[in-house]
């Protein structure tokens, strides 16, 4: 079927599109792996005719098919007041600007294991879960060439362009259907045993009205708010400092990402990056920081090379590490930190200190409330990034976070999450070797 210009109503369109994709869904769940190149086109051209190019579906190395949802470019200035007329870091891939970024439409499962496995995305699925950081990011990896984990960057472009149309998606964040329009349910795809009573929990992929959508249209992306939660990537705490792989850098799926990766980079109140982890024998410029120690932040004076051992770092005055000279400055490093003392649900804040969380509390806040200790400021670059608000409207989505060693991410709430979940929800509590069955995950793509 071809599609002409014409006054279609959107139920004519989310008629066509839904049947296109659960007939894709079936062929798979039938058929398995779609290897053959004249049927993978034949697919396609069916989905973006269907969709006015909206959305695609692309297969991967082996032949296994994820529906993707097409989102073009835009700038800081769109989303932010105050941004800067360039583009938001989620179209920044190693320097070059992405015109697209490919985004699932639907919540992944995993097929296989090991080196098999591979990410899917279709209408109609149980969402994967019980699945570990480091799982979600190489199931997504193993697809091929441009496949990555949906990254931190992504998912807080989506959700501010959701935000500046107006529009914040509902979702199954209570127990099937949506706290705030209880009318709008999904299709249960897993029921969980309370005290021998059984509750709705996790509901099929795209199941759910237009409304759970991130543009409220057919051809948006479904489940961003509840259902479960999703890993993201590029992005961490450690020890309560906020660390980002720079702008979708983390998209290219070569990009180290483990615990110990020099990757990883902190940032300073005016938004400047720097190094968060010393490396030997690593060429520095003039003129980048280092925040090897504490949020303690070191200038390199004189370009040069670093020695093999790692200097001691002092409080004030130069160190010289190998040809590289290091002077001390008094900016430190954004993070976050319990406004009181360290307590499980105590109220945080965005610092520039840490206190000592040695028993693994918890803290939160929403994330409109989320305010920043007396003195600091907080810079765009973490409202670029969905870490600190824009402004004092973000539908009571909340942040949790634990400052105790290294946190990875994960968005969009779940089932019971009610007023909590949504687009700007974000949970920075768990190990990347944590699993549970409320959380999955999305793949992404970036040509």
């Amino acid at each position: 079927m071809k599609y002409v210009s014409g006054p279609y109503t959107q139920g004519q369109l989310l008629k066509d599109i839904h049947e296109i994709e659960l007939s894709l869904a079936r062929s798979y769940k039938i058929g398995g792996v779609i290897t053959d190149a004249a049927t993978q086109r034949s697919w396609r051209e069916r989905v973006e005719d269907a969709s006015i190019g909206r959305n695609t579906v692309a297969f991967d190395d082996l032949g296994y098919p994820t529906v993707l949802v097409a989102i073009p470019a835009f700038k800081e200035s769109d989303v932010l007041a105050g941004g800067r007329n360039m583009h938001h870091p989620a179209f920044i891939t190693n320097g070059a600007i992405k015109p697209f970024l490919y985004i699932s439409k639907y919540q992944n499962f995993t097929v296989g294991s090991g080196a098999s496995m591979r990410a899917v995305g279709l209408k109609y699925q149980d969402p994967g879960n019980t699945i570990t950081f480091d799982n979600a990011l190489l199931a997504c990896k193993q697809k091929g060439s441009g496949w990555h984990l949906m990254t931190n960057a992504e998912w807080s472009a989506i959700a501010l362009w959701c935000k500046s149309k107006g529009f914040m998606p509902r979702g199954n964040n209570n127990y099937g259907s949506d706290v705030a329009v209880t009318t709008e349910k999904g299709v249960p795809s897993y029921y969980y045993d309370s005290s021998g009573t059984k509750y709705i929990g996790r509901v099929a992929t795209g199941s759910g009205p237009v409304g759970w959508s991130h543009d409220g249209s057919p051809f948006g992306i479904y489940d961003l708010n509840g259902n479960v939660y999703e890993w993201v990537s590029g992005m961490r705490l450690n020890a309560g400092e906020i660390q980002i792989i720079p702008d979708n850098d983390a998209a290219d799926n070569t990009k180290d990402q483990t615990a110990a990766s020099t990757a990883w980079k902190s940032m300073l109140q005016s938004g400047t990056l720097c190094y968060a982890k010393w490396t030997a024998t690593k060429a520095y410029a003039l003129n980048e920081v280092i925040a090897p120690a504490n949020g303690k932040t070191y200038i390199c004076t004189t370009a040069g090379t670093s020695g093999i051992t790692e200097p001691t770092w002092p409080d004030s005055g130069t160190v010289t590490d190998g040809t590289a000279v290091w002077t001390y400055q008094t900016d430190l490093t954004i993070k976050y930190d319990f406004v009181s003392a360290p307590a499980n649900d105590g109220a945080i804040q965005i610092n520039t200190t840490t206190q000592a969380n040695a028993s693994s509390y918890y803290g939160q806040k929403t994330l409109e409330t989320l305010a920043a200790y007396s003195g600091v400021t907080v810079p765009n670059l973490t409202k670029l990034l969905g870490l600190a608000p824009i402004d004092s409207s973000h539908g009571g989505d909340r942040l949790y976070m634990n400052s105790n060693g290294e946190r990875l991410g994960i968005r969009g709430g779940l089932w019971i999450g009610t007023s909590g979940a949504g687009v700007f929800s974000l949970y920075l509590s768990y190990a990347r070797s944590y699993a549970y069955y409320d959380i999955g995950f999305r793949s992404a793509f970036v040509l």
